[in-house]
């Protein structure tokens, strides 16, 4: 049954610089959003109100530039932030009072939220990816700039397994930095258990997490600012920096196909299959959220937002068979062209059903389209 998405709420008021994550909650009951500005929010997606709020020093903020929740439940998230440091936060789903709690160390509990922080990377680097495996429960890759590392997390305690090793050059991009784009779980014909690195110059590697031992190397043809994985694990797209996304099947590495979208220099994009893989959907530096077919590469809906907005955070959710259906959500982060505060845009699908019912005796021409709207809550 075609769908539409429709403007279901909009969160602003809380952060004032670029939105750079952002994620639905595993039963989509809360979204939480991370930026620049240092800021992690948590916002309920049935009020569109704001719960929580975690920041750190106010005058030198860590930027935050990563997170996840940790499933099952919906009280936990894992945060990454520049200076190589991790920060876990849980927090009462039952109590919705607003709470703020200012995290100026690594260790911080104020009534119903509580964050802890741990050094995961070199000083120097910014935690900019984080992965947690639906393969084996706990384990955990995070990635700073040029480095990936896999953990065990047991409890409170993060155990380190393994470092990585630097991807192999050859001459087109011996001379280019090493630079992590995307980090992913997967199963494939190479491991069972397989963690993918996308690196914006290096391609895209397939390591064997229970070995840690690399097991292929997939070309990809442009620059990659960010690649998300089908929930199948048969296709790739890829945010490629320059014309808007590539489609590969993962295999082969053999290419589809692109979706068009003009991207501005410089700038990564997110890019994020849908609707169980049947749809892409991908991030923009000129306002324009574009839903394409996978199968067609035609633009399904362009979810619009002004021109001058730069939409460098997607998420979506499904919430499948509930008592008024499925249930679809989109969320944006809107960051506007000089202006100091950001805003995340939440979309929720409508199913279009339509009945043509023609009358007897009325002129052939008088078809009657009733257009029923049903709007899952």
């Amino acid at each position: 049954m075609p769908l539409r998405y429709v403007p279901a709420g909009q969160f602003q008021g809380e952060h004032t610089d670029f939105i750079t994550t952002l994620s639905f909650s595993p039963r989509g009951n809360f979204l939480a959003a991370g930026g620049l500005d240092g800021r992690l929010t948590i916002w309920s997606t049935e009020t569109a109100s704001l719960l929580h709020v975690v920041e750190g020093h106010r005058h030198s903020p860590a930027s935050l530039l990563s997170l996840e929740w940790v499933p099952p439940g919906e009280n936990h998230i894992i945060c990454g932030l520049e200076g190589g440091t991790i920060i876990s936060v849980t927090f009462d789903t039952v109590r919705y009072s607003i709470q703020h709690l200012l995290f100026a160390g690594f260790d911080r509990h104020e009534q119903d939220l509580s964050a802890t922080g741990y050094k995961a990377h070199s000083s120097h680097l910014p935690v900019e990816h984080i992965a947690l495996s639906a393969i084996a429960r706990g384990t955990v890759a995070t990635g700073a700039h040029n480095e990936v590392r896999l953990w065990n997390i047991v409890g409170e305690r993060w155990n380190i397994i393994d470092e990585l090793q630097r991807p192999p050059t050859v001459g087109i991009n011996e001379a280019s930095e090493e630079i992590v784009t995307s980090l992913q779980f997967a199963e494939t014909k190479y491991a069972d258990h397989t963690l993918l690195v996308s690196y914006m110059h290096h391609g895209l590697i397939f390591w064997d997490v229970a070995t840690s031992e690399r097991k292929h190397f997939m070309s990809i043809k442009t620059l990659s600012g960010h690649t998300s994985l089908s929930p199948d694990y048969k296709y790739l797209a890829v945010s490629n920096l320059r014309t808007g996304f590539d489609l590969y099947r993962l295999e082969t590495g053999e290419p589809l196909g692109c979706l068009r979208q003009v991207i501005s220099a410089g700038l990564r994009v997110p890019v994020k299959y849908i609707h169980s893989g049947f749809a892409v959907m991908g991030g923009s530096t000129s306002g324009q959220l574009n839903i394409w077919d996978f199968s067609t590469r035609k633009v399904l809906q362009t979810l619009g937002h002004d021109d001058c907005d730069r939409i460098l955070a997607i998420d979506a959710h499904v919430n499948a068979g509930t008592t008024s259906g499925d249930l679809f959500m989109i969320a944006a982060g809107v960051s506007r062209i000089g202006s100091e505060e950001s805003s995340i845009q939440l979309w929720r699908a409508i199913e279009i059903v339509q009945e043509f019912i023609l009358f007897a005796g009325l002129p052939d021409c008088s078809l009657l389209v009733l257009l029923r709207r049903v709007v899952p809550q």
